[in-house]
């Protein structure tokens, strides 16, 4: 990301929205947290990861999307 409100790789608002569930950059950081949220029952969608989620999914949605964050290297950038 630069300073710049638009992802210089997709060319759109680098919003959460974008940055989490859409942007080309992150496609295959993304699979495996994708995947492991979608299997405990969680839709993954930004609503689910950052909005209300049962009590007993917090802890692995917060978990999931903190490993994505680490591992894309945004948790320097957001």
């Amino acid at each position: 990301m630069t300073d710049s409100s638009d992802c210089n790789v997709c060319g759109v608002e680098a919003n959460l929205q974008h940055i989490i569930m859409e942007c080309k950059k992150y496609e295959n950081a993304r699979s495996r947290p994708k995947e492991q949220v979608e299997k405990s029952g969680i839709q993954f969608r930004i609503k689910e990861l950052i909005g209300k989620v049962a009590k007993n999914k917090q802890r692995e949605t917060v978990k999931y999307l903190g490993q994505y964050v680490k591992d894309t290297g945004l948790i320097d950038v957001l």
